[in-house]
């Protein structure tokens, strides 16, 4: 691993494949770090795209020539500061590899699709993300541009690592200063628990949030939140990925693969249920 201009502000990982995604991501990474006051440290892995964009033997220059212009460009704008990671290898691997070793606040990645077989895919980056205690943000190439977007998705259903997904809920609301919209399903019998843990949270840090019914149940609810949210031109929503059962590990995360590559293009925040997940500061 080759790295650059480190710093001591706590960083947001971004990756970039040097492709229209790829510059989403870093779109997103811009507004994000800005926002919330963080440096980005800009990820790109050398595999085989690298090297059908340039020769084989020229491909780490070429990555590092091309970091170097990002970085020249995204600090130029006043947006951050970066430094650059360069790395071999397996992306998903060393994506999160390098968001554990570095303890970046969360990471940003563009995805192509649900099973692209040149690019970073919805699967691929779904077992990535499996890996490691950091969330992730996932966008595509048609996500919309960050500044024209405002406000949290915060669909509710049974799960119960509520604390951790209301720590992110606040942690975005108070340094994004976005209002946290609670949706909920109408069918809500079993959701009384984790809403009043919620509306208790939100309250007790003075957080600006509302409840917003939507047709639904708990176990669909983050299906048409995601589709509400696009509509409303919301932000991103937060969302907890479901347990690693075995039926899980077969199907390989089916329904968070409808998350994150969802066809609104809608950007997902997910996080990872382990007992050693990332929690920011709040």
């Amino acid at each position: 691993m080759e790295a650059q201009n480190k710093d001591s502000i706590q960083a947001i990982l971004v990756y970039t494949d040097f492709t229209p995604t790829g510059d989403k991501a870093i779109e997103w990474g811009k507004f994000l770090c800005n926002k919330l006051q963080r440096r980005m440290i800009l990820l790109h892995v050398v595999d085989h795209n690298t090297e059908i964009m340039i020769s084989k033997a020229n491909a780490h220059d070429f990555a590092k020539q091309k970091l170097s212009e990002l970085k020249a460009k995204i600090e130029l704008s006043g947006a951050c500061k970066v430094s650059t990671v360069i790395d071999e290898g397996c992306n998903c691997t060393l994506i999160s590899k390098t968001a554990e070793e570095e303890d970046v606040v969360f990471g940003i990645v563009g995805v192509h699709g649900k099973n692209d077989l040149q690019y970073l895919s919805g699967k691929t980056v779904l077992k990535m993300a499996e890996r490691t205690r950091i969330p992730f943000l996932f966008v595509g190439e048609n996500t919309e541009n960050p500044e024209k977007l405002e406000n949290i998705s915060f669909p509710l259903n049974f799960q119960k690592q509520m604390k951790e997904k209301v720590a992110w809920g606040i942690f975005f609301s108070r340094n994004l200063k976005q209002e946290v919209e609670i949706i909920i399903p109408t069918k809500d019998t079993d959701l009384q628990t984790n809403l009043q843990f919620t509306n208790k949270l939100f309250q007790q840090f003075n957080i600006k949030h509302k409840h917003t019914r939507i047709k639904g149940n708990a176990y669909n609810i983050n299906a048409r939140a995601i589709q509400h949210a696009a509509h409303n031109n919301f932000l991103l929503s937060v969302l907890i990925s479901g347990k690693n059962s075995l039926l899980r590990k077969i199907t390989i995360g089916e329904t968070e693969l409808a998350y994150i590559c969802n066809k609104h293009r809608h950007a997902i925040f997910l996080l990872n249920p382990r007992k050693d997940l990332y929690i920011p500061c709040i």
